[in-house]
């Protein structure tokens, strides 16, 4: 399975997602701002240390 690192571009909220994940916040928006969300704000592999 293809893990996802997510940045909203909008509060910057960072984690890594699944496939099924990343299709919800497209079609979703951000959980935490409720901004839209595009497949570009989407990487591969694992999220940088916070």
């Amino acid at each position: 399975m293809t893990d996802f690192e997510f940045e909203c571009p909008h509060c910057g909220e960072r984690t890594v997602v699944d496939a099924a994940v990343r299709r919800l916040l497209v079609a979703n928006g951000c959980v935490v701002c409720g901004e839209a969300i595009t497949r570009e704000a989407f990487g591969r592999g694992p999220a940088p240390d916070t």
